[in-house]
């Protein structure tokens, strides 16, 4: 499953960055 598929990694990296940019926002 590690290194099987690196566009779903950076797809979860890119919404959980949105989510704690947003999480920050709202603080």
């Amino acid at each position: 499953m590690t290194g099987a598929k690196p566009q779903l990694t950076q797809s979860s990296i890119v919404i959980i960055k949105i989510i704690y940019d947003a999480q920050v926002a709202i603080m």
